[in-house]
């Protein structure tokens, strides 16, 4: 009811006056209304009802206080590399090693993820492949990656300027002065094998060090498993320490102990020899021994394994089903596997003006320049990417800081000669992969006059200490021969003082160019080192001596060496150094 003072004012409206219609209309019949149509139930309530049973209704009941939740079992802590399943590593000694064909096909899967996850939606299968074939598969194959050497050069067999990926920690393993016998050991050099067998005592105990912990720079590319296998049996040292290694739960140990000991089996080992193949009865990382004496050894060494292979294998598929020995004992399988072909479907190549369009845009996406970059890399050369490249680079992730897109360092290389003036401006930049791609096209098409700057870098690198990438500047100033006299001291010092021995036989080869006939002390002491690049060479090249027909005698006969080492020691033998 509304308020006294407010109902006097208030209006009522009036009552609304019916209209009688016109003379002659008819009104249309009113529209009786539609009954509501009964409400269904619910499905399963209506099937799980009785209609003959009244529907009644339910009691509630009371609510019952919540349990405290269950305590979870502590998350199983992560496993180590060492607890994993083993992945075997190939050594490179002849023709490449065979790979599954699912292993190859897999790193193409690999890549579109990475691609796509990166925002490019499309990746030529042609940048694909070349990618899988020079990059990943080596990996597999356990050749190494060839990383990039300056300004993204890829640098064959798994190293380039700070690109090592297995170096190890320099602040745990130390190495004793290079002037000594024992710190020769320890690079793998020919006078530390000269000096332990002349020092017996030191050699000895200096050997069983080198086996106790890893002295390789790059376990992935540095040799040392025939070098110390060779001095283990010329100082008839007991071999509980190798199998210590074979037996060990970390897999570079294990692989160390399993390399040695196939060496000393070739050399004639029988406990060796015996080592190898009780491992594969009873071993963890079996198969990967059984590819090494499969590899390695002749056939009757591991024929009669092939019983236990299969015992072992469980009805489950080998880890390298395409190689030996499983390629001999392929009708022993229950299911001999049939390898997939690799599917390689290359479209049409992009338009290179688009590509260059790409990498001119500032604002495209870095995976598209990427793209655009490995593309251009597999074609003939473009000048046009010459402006280009100050441009082309990524900071991605940051703490890797300013770098060179990938294969920017192929593409660059294609030009050849065409890029000498540019690269003389970048090679004075303060950009360090700028500079370093500009230095990569001076040491390979440079000429005299570009020298010191090429001096210059090799004497900056030996004040920084940087064992891992100079290998390509030596090669580069071996073209230039004694014009590049400059160069000899440096050189001497990172060939007898690097711990990285794969780069060696670089510096040995620039020695040699550049002081005709004052590299005969290095020569000579070459044919003893760990680099079998580096025997190899010395063979060739070691002026004659009263060691030189000895030691050859040693190469051609050797069981352990390369078929190219031995063949170059029999005509060394046979028809002087012609």
């Amino acid at each position: 009811m509304a308020p006294p003072h407010r109902a006097r004012h208030r209006r009522v409206p009036a009552p609304r006056r019916r209209r009688d219609p016109p003379a002659g209309h008819r009104q249309p019949p009113r529209r009786r209304p539609r009954p509501a149509a009964p409400r269904q139930p619910h499905l399963v309530l209506a099937l799980r009802r009785d209609p003959a049973r009244p529907a009644r209704r339910r009691r509630r009941r009371p609510r019952t206080p919540r349990r405290p939740p269950r305590p979870r079992p502590p998350r199983p802590a992560r496993r180590s590399l060492a607890d994993r399943p083993r992945q075997r590593r190939r050594t490179r000694r002849g023709p490449a090693a065979a790979v599954h064909p699912r292993v190859a096909a897999t790193p193409m899967a690999l890549l579109r993820t990475e691609y796509l996850l990166r925002g490019v939606p499309a990746v030529p299968d042609e940048v694909l492949v070349e990618i899988v074939e020079e990059v990943l598969l080596p990996l597999v194959r356990g050749r190494g990656a060839p990383a990039e050497g300056p300004g993204g050069k890829p640098v064959a067999g798994g190293c380039g300027p700070r690109a090592c990926s297995t170096v190890v920690d320099e602040d745990t393993v130390r190495y004793a002065p290079a002037d000594t016998g024992r710190g020769a050991l320890e690079r793998g050099r020919g006078a530390g094998y000269v000096w332990a067998l002349r020092e017996r005592e030191a050699g000895r105990e200096a050997v069983l060090d080198c086996l106790r912990r890893d002295t390789r720079y790059d376990r992935q590319s540095d040799a040392r498993h025939d070098y110390l296998a060779q001095l283990v049996g010329a100082l008839a040292l007991p071999l509980d320490p190798l199998r210590q290694l074979l037996d060990s739960e970390d897999q570079h140990a294990h692989e160390r102990g399993d390399q040695i000991l196939a060496a000393l089996a070739l050399t004639g080992s029988v406990e060796a020899r015996e080592a190898l193949r009780q491992y594969v009865r009873h071993g963890r990382w079996w198969q990967g021994v059984l590819d090494t004496l499969a590899e390695r050894c002749p056939a009757p060494w591991w024929d009669d394994l092939a019983e236990v292979a299969l015992r072992r294998l469980d009805g489950a598929e080998p880890e390298y089903p395409s190689g030996e020995p499983w390629l001999r004992w392929r009708e022993l399988l229950p299911e001999p596997p049939r390898p997939r072909p690799v599917r390689r479907d290359r479209p049409a190549a992009s338009d290179t003006a688009r590509l260059l369009a790409v990498l001119a845009d500032g604002g495209s996406h870095p995976g598209e320049r990427s793209a655009a970059v490995a593309a251009l890399a597999r074609r003939p050369p473009v000048p046009e990417l010459l402006p280009l490249v100050p441009e082309l680079y990524t900071t991605t992730p940051a703490e890797l800081g300013e770098r060179g897109l990938p294969w920017l360092g192929r593409a660059v290389e294609r030009l050849g000669v065409a890029a000498l003036a540019d690269a003389r401006g970048w090679a004075l930049s303060s950009r360090p992969w700028l500079s370093g791609l500009g230095l990569s096209v001076l040491a390979r098409h440079g000429e005299e006059d570009d020298l010191p700057l090429l001096l210059a870098e090799l004497e900056r690198e030996w004040a920084d200490r940087v064992w891992c990438g100079p290998d390509w500047l030596a090669d580069g100033l071996a073209r230039f021969g004694p014009a590049a006299a400059g160069a000899a001291p440096a050189l001497h010092r990172f060939w007898a003082q690097t711990p990285h021995s794969y780069e060696r036989p670089a510096y040995l080869r620039a020695l040699t160019a550049i002081r005709p006939g004052g590299a005969g002390a290095e020569l000579t002491e070459s044919l003893w080192d760990c680099e079998y690049r580096a025997r190899l060479f010395a063979v060739e090249h070691a002026p004659d001596g009263p060691e030189l027909r000895s030691r050859l005698a040693e190469l051609r006969d050797s069981p352990v060496e390369p078929e190219d080492v031995r063949a170059a020691a029999a005509r060394r033998l046979g028809g002087g150094n012609g």
